[in-house]
């Protein structure tokens, strides 16, 4: 009887390793779409106004001009002229891009958490397989 709660507590195990999984890859299509919603919109217009001006729009500027539904915070640098960072207010976390190394952050988080997923999912199915495995031998 034992063996069978053991058994029982790692198809849980598994159930909720592959939930954790199957949210994450949710998640990393939710920031390619805000991304591209939201995102390349700020830094096209950064862009197009270092085109024109042949630098980067200063804070006045870009408040005065720019205008979006989202909370954007601008940063723009004031020892080059071609450096900036932004960040948009998610609702839940700031989304940031950084123009010098040309990343949006946090890009390591769910890629993380797809990581954690597949170590509790074969966390979960090793102790089936061998409780499986030994009760067909014995």
């Amino acid at each position: 009887m034992k063996n069978y709660f053991i058994v029982l507590f790692c198809y849980f195990w598994l159930f909720f390793a592959l939930i954790f999984a199957i949210s994450s890859i949710s998640q990393i299509y939710s920031n390619a779409n805000f991304r591209k919603n939201n995102m390349i919109p700020v830094i096209e217009f950064i862009e197009n106004h270092k085109a024109s001006f042949n630098k980067i729009p200063t804070l006045v500027e870009f408040n005065s001009t720019y205008h979006s539904s989202m909370q954007v915070i601008y940063y723009p640098s004031y020892t080059d002229k071609d450096e900036y960072s932004f960040e948009i207010w998610r609702g839940e976390w700031f989304e940031s891009y950084n123009s010098t190394s040309n990343s949006f952050n946090p890009e390591h988080s769910v890629v993380y958490f797809i990581i954690l997923g597949a170590i509790s999912f074969f966390i979960g199915i090793i102790p089936i397989s061998l409780y499986y495995l030994f009760k067909r031998k014995v």
